[in-house]
């Protein structure tokens, strides 16, 4: 008896610990959340969203989910700033009721909704609508008087989604000067009346077509890309201009225009006359013209010089074996051994030091144009490197891997080109001292033996 004793006991204990898991744990548990989405202001998906519609007493403006993004329906029809609208269905999403202050209102101008601040609309997918009244804040201004269409009760929600309701036009709208991905522009080309600067994207590098074809400085271009990615309007001047004459855009100071993707679609931004700090700018694909900053216009109009690659020799450090510097009084060779260790072979045959070979290959790697003199010379005497007075051979496994010429002084530079002798650019005078090292600095003298 005792046994079958134990036997019930056990099974009221199972059924009890069955009906605690299920009432209070699990039954808690959606209890809770459906408490909680009671609390909600709105409840939706915001994927569902499918139009936004902010009602205010001196205006009305809507928006439209594309395939694309947000876009501005109503006063104007342009692209909306994705951040400030998704800011607006968040805090919808996430709004609370705090607390019902009443149930029906015989005077709905008591709490601000008889003119209400912002009317919020919204339309789901499935044409289903819903609208929520903002009005006054509250006394201690932490929160704001709310009412759902069409219920009569009044509450009081976060003051943050009337303040994101509140946002002017200029402030939902995209302000990008030019919508363009850099990762997919093929070519850039800046035109200045009739002057073009053009350069190409290639697996390896940037290459400047025109005014003439040479390499293009990868770093400059991308910035400048990166620049007018980052670029935005400051105001919108007019949005259906009659003439762009009286913004000098009929015949613009500046045009940059973009070539993208495999379809080789083109971007094109018009920059016109000044007005005070900023200029007048149009993007062609859009009707509205609006103002920039003169300082973003500094930064992309960039000469050929600016865009071009300025290194004056090309090499990789890694494949030269051999440095030959010859100036008119002597020749040093340098050999490097299997061990990566460099070796004087002329004029005397001793160690050198590493490092300090290593310090000549890495200002040669780091020689820049200060400007360029001829792009095709015809007489390489006229600048005194038909007859270098210093050169600096670099050799891999034998072969010519690279070589520089220095020739005449001119006004604390001097005139120096490749092996190939073209272009001929002026560089710092100093660079001739620090690749002349006296022999002394170059030899690695022997520890004494002890």
């Amino acid at each position: 008896m005792r046994f079958k004793g134990t036997i019930i006991w056990t099974l009221v204990l199972m059924t009890l610990a069955a009906f605690v898991y299920i009432y209070e744990i699990k039954g808690g548990a959606k209890r809770e959340q459906t408490a909680e989405m009671a609390k909600k202001v709105l409840i939706f998906d915001k994927e569902d969203v499918q139009q936004l519609v902010l009602k205010r007493p001196e205006e009305i403006i809507s928006f439209q989910r594309a395939q694309d993004g947000w876009q501005i329906i109503h006063p104007v029809r342009a692209r909306a700033d994705e951040s400030a609208i998704q800011g607006i269905i968040d805090n919808l999403e996430r709004a609370q009721i705090e607390r019902v202050v009443a149930e029906t209102a015989d005077n709905l101008s008591d709490f601000g909704l008889q003119s209400p601040q912002v009317t919020v609309e919204l339309e789901y997918a499935g044409g289903l609508r819903e609208s929520l009244r903002l009005g006054d804040r509250n006394p201690t201004r932490s929160f704001v008087y709310s009412q759902r269409d069409p219920e009569e009760r009044i509450f009081l929600t976060q003051v943050a989604l009337l303040t994101q309701a509140q946002k002017d036009l200029f402030d939902l709208r995209d302000k990008r000067v030019l919508f363009f991905e850099d990762s997919q522009v093929n070519e850039l080309e800046l035109q200045r009346g009739g002057e073009i600067t053009k350069v190409r994207r290639s697996p390896e590098g940037w290459t400047m077509e025109k005014p003439f074809q040479t390499r293009g400085d990868d770093s400059s271009i991308e910035a400048l890309l990166r620049r007018l990615k980052g670029a935005r309007v400051e105001s919108f001047v007019e949005e259906q201009p009659g003439s762009l004459t009286e913004y000098g855009l009929h015949k613009p100071a500046l045009t940059i225009t973009l070539t993208l993707g495999a379809d080789a679609a083109q971007k094109k931004l018009l920059i016109g006359k000044e007005k005070e700090e900023q200029r007048y700018a149009q993007d062609q694909s859009r009707s509205p013209v609006f103002l920039i900053p003169s300082n973003l216009v500094q930064d992309l109009d960039k000469s050929a010089f600016e865009l071009r690659n300025k290194q004056v020799l090309q090499f990789d450090r890694d494949e030269v074996d051999r440095l030959e510097l010859r100036s008119l009084d002597q020749t040093i060779i340098c050999t490097k051994d299997t061990s990566g260790q460099w070796q004087m072979v002329a004029p005397e045959s001793s160690a050198a030091k590493t490092w300090k070979v290593e310090s000549i290959l890495s200002s040669l790697s780091s020689i820049k144009a200060e400007s360029f003199v001829e792009e095709d010379p015809r007489d390489l005497a006229r600048y005194g490197l038909s007859k270098p007075r210093f050169e600096a051979i670099l050799k891999s496994q034998g072969s010519d891997l690279a070589a520089l010429r220095i020739g005449k002084d001119e006004r604390e530079q001097v005139y120096a080109c490749d092996e190939t002798g073209a272009p001929i650019a002026l560089v710092a005078e100093r660079i001739v001292a620090t690749l002349s090292p006296e022999l002394k600095d170059l030899v690695e003298l022997e520890a004494p033996v002890e």
